[in-house]
């Protein structure tokens, strides 16, 4: 699952190709998978399936772009139909709408709130039995997200986007 939010404009060719080189090489392995990507806007999480799980062409994971913003917890919370579920994330989710706990009490949907919701959203989907785990690009100052959200080992960092589906690779070794 791919962060499609607008903080990933300027690497959106890198991410697509790097997600279609993943997606053929578990192809070719006979192993099926699904990209998908998701973005907020106004208000609404957009999920976009860029390849679905009996597609053999991967060719429309190209059509990937970035805009918006992201409220992760919904779009981790629409992948329960996975075995292992993959995040490509900067562990920043953040949205302009607030959450909405009733019809009175409004919080913003960025900061501790928002990591509070996307962990609780990651620890829901594992205590289901999926293998949720990240690949983290960002920042430094969200280290602390992405171990929050994550937890210690389930990450991992990679610096450029050239290092995604080698440690997409890894990962989903490390799980069977």
């Amino acid at each position: 699952m791919l962060d499609g939010s607008a903080s990933r404009l300027n690497q959106q060719e890198l991410i697509s190709a790097q997600a279609y080189i993943l997606s053929e090489s578990l192809r070719k392995c006979q192993i099926k998978n699904q990209v998908t990507s998701f973005c907020s806007i106004r208000g609404t999480t957009v999920m976009q399936i860029l390849k679905d799980f009996n597609e053999n062409d991967s060719s429309k994971i190209f059509r990937y772009f970035a805009s918006g913003w992201n409220r992760d917890a919904l779009a981790i919370m629409a992948s329960s139909h996975a075995d292992i579920l993959l995040v490509l994330t900067d562990a920043n989710p953040n949205d302009s709408r607030p959450i909405q706990k009733n019809s009175i009490a409004k919080k913003s949907y960025e900061g501790k709130e928002a990591i509070d919701d996307t962990a609780l959203a990651v620890r829901h989907l594992r205590q289901e039995g999926i293998n949720v785990s990240a690949i983290f690009m960002g920042r430094n100052d969200l280290v602390d997200n992405v171990k929050q959200i994550y937890g210690k080992m389930g990450y991992t960092r990679i610096k450029n986007m050239e290092q995604f589906a080698s440690s997409a690779g890894h990962l989903i070794a490390s799980q069977f």
